[in-house]
């Protein structure tokens, strides 16, 4: 990565105010011994270790082969050039490990100790996208702007199909996306609570439609609009997170588990309404 490069990522992270909320728990210093794949790489010590906050490009996204996939190999090697043989000090979330026993870590270059991680690196190129799991949202606005300088110049990873922002409705449309990591569009048609959780319902039809479900513990997102989502009704959004199918209903992200939602600047536009079926 060009220290050009370096320096303008820097510039437009700080012209968005990222890094204000990011407060992590110091690691100790390493050297990368390899690289495994576009999101893991292997300490001089044999840790493994897993990026946080992130997901990588991956050829099953586009139905390809893997190692086939041009966004995939790009990814690996622009992390190989970043952290091979380089010294790390790693940071940590609230949550230290995945379920498959890796550490799981923010990566800061110790050559580079004031600038971006190198989580920060590979989002701004288009080489990952924010995957925001709970546990790991430390630095949630602050790698969600590194990934808004790739958006909007359409890099990497932005530029093909596989990873367009999808609109929810029509919702039959979003349920082929069902196991995936997807970023969605909205209106907010109607807000539900009860046991526990708020769904706000991305259209009309509660069986087919999209929904967003927000543990109402969870003050981070239910803190929007003082805590009255109910406020949110008329209101477009975007949310990301992983698509699971609800039993009984449609398409569903559950924001708590692992998504984040945001509202939308300016007013919602007006919902397609669905023709009336005939019996």
């Amino acid at each position: 990565m060009s220290r050009v490069f370096a320096a303008a990522l820097m510039l437009c992270l700080a012209a968005q105010g990222a890094g204000a909320e990011c407060r992590l728990d110091k690691g100790p210093e390493r050297t990368v011994a390899r690289v495994i794949d576009a999101e893991t790489v292997e300490l001089d010590d044999a840790t493994r270790v897993r990026l946080s906050g992130i997901v990588a490009p991956r050829a099953r996204d586009a139905g390809v082969p893997d190692g086939r996939w041009g966004p995939e190999t790009e990814a690996m090697t622009a992390l190989d050039a970043l952290v091979t043989a380089k010294a790390v000090r790693l940071q940590f979330d609230k949550t230290r490990r995945d379920r498959h026993g890796n550490t799981l870590a923010h990566l800061i270059r110790v050559d580079d100790a004031e600038g971006p991680s190198v989580q920060e690196h590979l989002l701004a190129a288009g080489h990952a996208r924010v995957d925001a799991v709970d546990g790991q949202r430390a630095c949630i606005e602050t790698l969600l702007a590194a990934e808004n300088i790739a958006r909007a110049g359409g890099r990497g990873l932005w530029s093909e199909p596989a990873y367009r922002v999808r609109a929810a409705e029509p919702a039959r449309d979003i349920a082929a996306y069902v196991g995936t990591l997807q970023v969605i569009t909205g209106t907010v048609a109607k807000v539900e609570s009860g046991r526990g959780v708020v769904r706000l319902m991305l259209g009309d039809d509660r069986r087919r439609d999209v929904s967003l479900t927000i543990r109402s513990t969870d003050r981070d997102t239910a803190g929007l609009f003082g805590g009255d989502l109910k406020q949110l009704t008329g209101r477009q959004v975007e949310a990301r997170g992983w698509l699971t199918q609800r039993p009984g209903g449609g398409p569903e992200i559950d924001v708590s588990l692992a998504g984040h939602v945001r509202v939308l600047e300016g007013a919602a536009p007006p919902r397609r309404r669905r023709a009336p079926q005939h019996q």
